[in-house]
């Protein structure tokens, strides 16, 4: 996330899309299927977050980042997590 306003660079789809992949894999085998609903709902989770100095691409990526943190840190403070 630390680079997201580097603009020469690509964005890392794929690292990304690999990264949330494997957190898809862990929530449903190690919790419960209502996890990974939850962890695809956009519900609550903040818009109006952006990278500064990043352009569109990037803060697409950016938010998407973003929105896999806040829904994770949302799960750490749940007691059956």
């Amino acid at each position: 996330m630390n680079s997201c306003s580097i603009n020469t660079e690509a964005p890392r789809w794929k690292e990304t899309n690999e990264w949330r992949a494997r957190i898809i894999n862990f929530l449903d085998a190690r919790l419960d299927h209502s996890f990974v609903t939850r962890f695809n709902d956009p519900t609550g989770i903040p818009v109006n977050v952006d990278c500064r100095n990043a352009d569109a691409e990037h803060n697409l990526l950016y938010h998407l980042q973003y929105a896999t943190n806040f829904r994770l840190e949302e799960f750490s403070k749940e007691p059956n997590f």
